[in-house]
């Protein structure tokens, strides 16, 4: 099993050697997943969140990815020779198990099965949030100097 790290997705954006990296960090973090970059890890509800890649997953009931709550982890299948995937198709998997986090840690379990277990429901919100983030655009009207002087 590989952990996805800093350096294993790491392409100079010029982000991490901005002086007002805290500011943009969220900026470059949305601008390298447009990218196509898989977080090695995020937060959510203060609760580290890693994300790996494991051989594993595959033979696992033909699935892509698993979210594993108690152990604050999603887990993805990579991309082989046997197993070609996009890096649309790995990216919809990861916002797939993105949006089991999101959704049961939102605790929306008024419902019979709660939405973090209806697969029909998740992909499509996965599939929502992945063309959002890919396809947003920016109006460069203010550079960003101006922006971070108005904060």
């Amino acid at each position: 099993m590989a952990t996805l790290t800093d350096e294993t997705r790491r392409e100079n954006d010029g982000c991490e050697n901005d002086i007002h990296e805290a500011i943009y960090f969220g900026h470059c973090a949305m601008e390298r997943i447009a990218m196509g970059h898989i977080p090695s890890s995020f937060e959510m509800f203060g609760r580290r969140i890693t994300v790996e890649i494991d051989n594993a997953v595959y033979h696992n009931d033909d699935y892509h990815g698993l979210a594993k709550y108690k152990q604050d982890k999603i887990v993805l299948q990579p991309s082989t020779k046997q197993t070609p995937i996009t890096k649309d198709s790995e990216m919809h998997g990861f916002f797939h198990e993105f949006s089991h986090f999101l959704l049961y840690f939102a605790g929306e379990d008024e419902f019979s099965p709660p939405l973090h277990q209806r697969e029909y429901f998740v992909d499509r919100l996965a599939g929502l949030l992945h063309q959002a983030i890919k396809t947003m655009r920016f109006d460069d009207e203010y550079p960003q100097q101006e922006i971070v002087r108005r904060l």
